[in-house]
C-alpha cells in the first residue's frame, strides 16, 4: 500500500509540473463514468525513453481496475480479436514490437 501511495504522489507531482488539467479531467471521467463513450484519445509521447509516461497512468489503472485497463501493441489494435474494446482505458504501448521486421510504433 505504501508503494502505491508513493507512486500516486509521483504521478500527481508530474501532473502538476505539466499543468495537465485536461489529462486529470479525462482520468477522472474514466473512473467516474466508465461506460461513457468519449470521442477522442489522449496521446502521451516523447523522444526520451523512461520519463514516466507509464508511471503517470498507474493510478488510473488501479482506479478503473486491472480488468478494465488494456495494454496492447499496435499490431493488436488492428487484429480481428479485439477484446480490448470492452476496456475503460486502452493503452497502446510504444515499447511493444510490431512484429517481423523489428519495427516500433514509429513505423506504424
Amino acid at each position: 500500500m505504501r508503494d502505491r501511495l508513493f507512486e500516486v504522489r509521483v504521478a500527481v507531482d508530474m501532473l502538476q509540473l505539466l499543468d495537465a488539467r485536461h489529462l486529470v479531467c479525462w482520468m477522472a471521467d474514466r473512473v467516474q463514468n466508465p461506460g461513457r463513450k468519449i470521442n477522442h484519445a489522449i496521446v502521451l509521447g516523447s523522444r526520451t525513453h523512461g520519463i514516466g509516461k507509464d508511471t503517470l497512468l498507474k493510478p488510473l489503472r488501479w482506479a478503473v481496475g486491472e480488468s478494465n485497463y488494456a495494454t496492447i501493441s499496435p499490431k493488436e489494435l488492428l487484429a480481428d480479436n479485439n477484446g480490448w474494446r470492452a476496456s475503460v482505458v486502452c493503452q497502446i504501448s510504444e515499447s511493444r514490437n510490431l512484429g517481423d521486421d523489428g519495427g516500433r510504433i514509429s513505423k506504424f
